[in-house]
């Protein structure tokens, strides 16, 4: 055959000339439609390399769109066909449906990790946030998931903001828990810190102390500024 090119397919169809199979280089493999490619194997496997606005679509076994290429956004979808944003992932039922991210630890002298990573890059810089989940020791049961912040998504210098542990415990700007009666929720620092509530000039900002889920006995317990009066309470 000769080498041929996506107009004019090397092997084409009688009533379809420009659709068939071509090379575009050595050790390359192209199929081509209505005169534009659609597929090279070669070095690399590329699909539409042309660019044109052409949807792409994986079936699975009860999935007609398991994978699905929004050509014209530029957008993926998974378990569906309308994305709404660089990558939707959708499902119906109860089953598990989502993103699943796993870092196989077979070095039993190190701590293993599995990592998210948002980042932005603009003229000051890269700047990224790392959400993480982090082995506590090796090869151990017990997880954290850690929040990073404030550094570069490529080398990972983000810091460490905030760790929510095994135990549902809360740490921000520390990995080590308060009192043991008081441990649920810790805010460490080296300078300023503390909490803020900001409610509406007309309305409370309350911290409540409960000891059942209804009734008054969910606010057994309180202190309550009222901005409307400008008035602070304590209620027991």
């Amino acid at each position: 055959l000769e080498d041929g090119s996506a107009s004019t397919p090397a092997l084409a169809f009688r009533d379809d000339l420009n659709t068939g199979i071509f090379s575009s280089a050595a050790d390359t493999f192209n199929v081509a439609t209505g005169g534009v490619e659609r597929m090279e194997l070669g070095a690399t496997t590329i699909f539409n390399e042309d660019g044109a606005d052409v949807d792409f679509r994986i079936e699975g076994d009860n999935q007609a769109n398991l994978f699905y290429v929004d050509a014209g956004n530029d957008r993926i979808a998974i378990g569906h066909n309308s994305p709404v944003c660089a990558l939707d992932v959708r499902g119906t039922g109860t089953d598990f449906q989502g993103i699943r991210i796993t870092n196989t630890q077979h070095d039993t002298n190190a701590a293993s990790s599995a990592q998210l990573k948002f980042a932005i890059t603009n003229s000051v810089g890269e700047r990224s946030i790392r959400i993480q989940c982090t082995e506590m020791g090796n090869n151990s049961n017990d997880l954290a998931m850690d929040f990073y912040t404030g550094g570069a998504a490529s080398n990972n210098s983000e810091s460490l903001a905030m760790r929510i542990n095994n135990s549902g415990m809360v740490m921000i700007g520390t990995t080590t828990e308060g009192n043991e009666s008081a441990d649920d929720f810790t805010i460490a620092g080296s300078s300023n810190h503390g909490i803020t509530i900001r409610s509406g000039t007309s309305h409370n900002g309350s911290l409540f102390f409960s000891d059942a889920t209804s009734g008054t006995a969910e606010y057994q317990g309180f202190i309550q500024y009222q901005h409307s009066g400008d008035n602070l309470f304590f209620g027991t």
